[in-house]
């Protein structure tokens, strides 16, 4: 402790509190609100979910439209007429 009183304050000079206090704001400024960083991520969701739903509803059309697409359809009629 008694080392610590024996430190003599440096000179500082004037210019060098405002270059400290506009790199602190400028960090600031490039934080991203954590309001927006969950309204991103609620939309993300949505879309992923939305793809999701729209695939499993696509495929089970193509199951259902598949048999028919693999069975001929047939006709009765033998001749032009």
């Amino acid at each position: 402790m008694e080392r610590l009183k024996k430190i003599q304050r440096v000179q500082m000079p004037n210019y060098m509190y405002e270059t400290i206090m506009s790199k602190i704001k400028r960090e600031k400024a490039n934080i991203i609100p954590l309001h927006w960083a969950g309204v991103a991520a609620a939309i993300v969701i949505l879309c992923i979910s939305t793809n999701i739903y729209l695939l499993s509803n696509n495929y089970r059309s193509d199951q259902k439209n598949g048999l028919e697409g693999l069975v001929p359809s047939t006709t009765l009629e033998l001749y032009n007429e």
